[in-house]
């Protein structure tokens, strides 16, 4: 394999990891700091959950 080596990002599915190279990778980062970035934090999290456990009650 050529050095320097390129980029390579492993995501766990539910049939198991998938690997992705290069310019692949690059995107798939992208992408999962897009959802990352778009995702609530830890506290609003448990809000949500503690409000959604009430209204199941």
């Amino acid at each position: 394999m050529p050095e320097p080596f390129p980029a390579v990002a492993r995501i766990e599915t539910p049939t198991g990891a998938l690997f992705v190279e290069s310019e692949g990778a690059e995107d798939l980062v992208g992408r999962y700091d897009r959802l990352h970035q778009g995702s609530p934090n830890t506290a609003a999290s448990i809000d949500f959950l503690r409000v959604i456990g009430q209204e199941l009650r």
